[in-house]
């Protein structure tokens, strides 16, 4: 019996370490990997911050290629000037968001190349307009309307198309990856701290309930202390009690026998 009660209190004693030591450190590496997840996750936000950056700066270098071409279009067609006015500006505010762009795409080489490549193809197209106007301008309109019905003008403004569709889909496309991205680990964030409070709570109440059947073992165990130590003092009593009988019988004998 004695050795079955040992081997329950020490049953119970790994039980109770266990219990104190091994789900603080599980709840400390929860902790660790939530943080972590939330960082990813905020990185993630700033990548698709960045890329909608670009998105929104390649949209206005072809708003301001395509409003330069049309502009010269209509120069070629009215000869009024004031369609040539705000060229120099419009063009060197599209250079400069060019040059923001191969900034910005520095740790892209894919659509830096594809941006390179397009801005190329933007610079021949609007060469060939400027010589179409400088042939305009010197009464050439049969060099005008060779230079623009020409083929190579053709494939300039196929490949000046192609070039805008092409690197602002894949810009897109890779915004959607990102936001994708940014979903998933937004939910996996979300329900690791949810799973992380509800194994906190957990954790909690059962800290709690085995504090609870401790106090109660402590109260048991107080009570038959209290109950063996009144046995205790009854017994004594009642021994002391024969005690003192006995040695008033001895004496009262004693006396007779005198």
């Amino acid at each position: 019996m004695a050795l079955t009660a040992s081997r329950d209190s020490g049953w119970r004693g790994a039980l109770d370490s266990v219990v104190r030591n091994v789900p603080p450190l599980a709840l400390a590496i929860a902790c660790i990997f939530v943080i972590f997840d939330t960082v990813q996750s905020q990185n993630i936000v700033l990548d698709v911050a960045h890329a909608k950056i670009i998105e929104g700066k390649l949209s206005a270098a072809l708003i301001g290629i395509h409003t330069i071409k049309s502009r010269e279009q209509e120069y070629l067609l009215t000869g009024s000037e004031r369609y040539l006015a705000r060229d120099a500006q419009d063009l060197e505010a599209t250079n400069a968001i060019f040059a923001e762009l191969r900034r910005l795409m520095a740790g892209d080489p894919e659509q830096e190349q594809r941006l390179v490549q397009y801005r190329a193809a933007t610079e021949s197209l609007l060469g060939a307009m400027d010589l179409a106007i400088r042939q305009y301008r010197a009464g050439d309109k049969i060099g005008v309307q060779h230079t623009l019905s020409s083929g190579a003008f053709a494939r300039l403004m196929e490949d000046n198309s192609i070039g805008s569709s092409a690197i602002l889909r894949v810009q897109r496309e890779r915004i959607a990856v990102l936001q994708a991205i940014r979903i998933a680990s937004f939910t996996r964030t979300m329900i690791g701290i949810f799973a992380l409070l509800l194994a906190i709570g957990l954790y909690c109440v059962l800290r709690m309930t085995m504090l609870a059947a401790y106090a109660r073992k402590q109260k048991l165990n107080m009570l038959r202390l209290e109950r063996a130590k009144q046995a205790a003092e009854d017994a004594y009593a009642v021994a002391e009690k024969a005690s003192k009988a006995k040695l008033e019988f001895l004496a009262s004998v004693s006396h007779e026998l005198r």
